[in-house]
């Protein structure tokens, strides 16, 4: 695997157009590897577009590899998907959808619920092995009705290549959907420098990331938050309680507009408690907010990572340590500006929600883990 130096300054993208413009570029220019990791890539309008780049970049010779999770992407497998390998592009699906009666009798039955609760939630593009893209972005048009945010950089190369191989080497390809695979591949284990690429592939790495984050809120007295799904473990709920009530900074911006309504039902449970110790909750209005990113004093996180259980302990998920100062400066300005569209959450209007969502909301949060 060659990985070519080049330092390429890190450069933010706050809307899914100028993302989207930016990688249609890249993918026209790039001369050797083209490596796509979405979660959801659809047959839509940006979806064909985007294939046809990758279409021609395969004709001309470059090695395109396009990998996508079996439930995010479950309406192109393979019907969309088969063309497009018949076109010169490598394809692989990670933890496909797919059930035979015959799983009963296999003893296949537990690996089957595994491998459809574990996800692959990666939005990570790679270019020649030379800068790649990390963020918050799916390729589907309902991306242009979302707030996101996105990073094209080549700090971290190595490991943003490594991942990529590491989810590529246990991922099926297309014809073997239909089969019975139900045994969780485990392939090579990758090494990861976990220095600014924050890659959670096995136990160990996703509680490893879990106990930094919870250190760097001890350590700092401003934390901004935008994420688009919001019910974390119990330790995080309370770090960021913590640090509010010593006098830090604590804004949580979340999406006033769900596609879940159960995570929205589940965070009724908490946000009295939070706000109770000093924590500011803002509603992005609006267009859902699909960003996430993490704003400490000392360090800003983008990636694909939700705060939830999900993201923390199951799925698959990638998010960069920025590290140019301008860069943070931009996505700190970012956020305040993101702030004007918002409305704050108070406990007045939390005393109006009516007492059966209340309830409701302690039953959705218990079940956390399912959501």
């Amino acid at each position: 695997m060659t990985i070519v130096k080049n330092t390429l300054k890190e450069k933010c993208f706050h809307s899914f157009q100028s993302f989207l413009d930016d990688l249609q570029v890249a993918i026209q220019r790039a001369e050797k590897k083209l490596a796509i990791n979405v979660y959801i890539f659809e047959d839509d309008a940006v979806g064909r577009q985007v294939s046809e780049h990758l279409v021609a970049a395969a004709q001309r010779g470059v090695e395109v590899r396009l990998l996508v999770d079996g439930y995010g992407s479950r309406g192109i497998v393979p019907r969309f998907l088969q063309p497009l390998e018949g076109s010169g592009l490598g394809i692989r699906i990670y933890h496909p959808l797919t059930f035979q009666p015959s799983v009963f009798f296999s003893g296949a039955i537990r690996k089957f619920f595994a491998k459809l609760n574990k996800r692959d939630h990666k939005k990570l593009i790679i270019v020649d092995h030379e800068f790649y893209y990390v963020g918050s972005c799916n390729l589907c048009t309902s991306s242009f009705e979302q707030r996101e945010t996105m990073v094209k950089t080549s700090n971290g190369l190595s490991d943003a290549v490594s991942y990529f191989e590491y989810t590529w080497n246990n991922a099926h390809k297309i014809d073997e959907i239909n089969k019975l695979p139900f045994k969780i591949r485990k392939p090579r284990t990758e090494k990861f420098s976990q220095k600014q690429l924050l890659c959670n592939f096995n136990l160990k790495s996703r509680q490893e990331n879990h106990q930094r984050l919870l250190e760097s809120l001890e350590a700092s007295r401003r934390v901004w938050l935008s994420t688009a799904y919001f019910v974390p473990p119990l330790r995080l709920l309370k770090a960021l309680g913590d640090v509010a009530e010593r006098g830090g900074d604590v804004r949580i911006m979340l999406p006033a507009k769900l596609d879940i309504p159960s995570m929205k039902i589940a965070a009724l449970y908490f946000y009295p408690l939070l706000l109770r110790r000093g924590v500011k909750i803002f509603m992005y209005q609006d267009v859902m907010l699909h960003s996430k990113v993490t704003i400490l004093e000392q360090s800003v996180l983008v990636g694909s990572s939700n705060l939830d259980h999900r993201s923390f302990f199951t799925n698959l998920e990638v998010d960069l340590d920025v590290s140019s100062k301008e860069a943070r400066d931009q996505l700190v300005e970012q956020f305040a500006k993101d702030l004007e569209n918002c409305k704050e959450i108070t406990l007045g209007d939390l005393s109006k929600v009516p007492w059966e969502s209340r309830l409701l909301s302690r039953l959705f949060y218990a079940f956390r883990r399912f959501l």
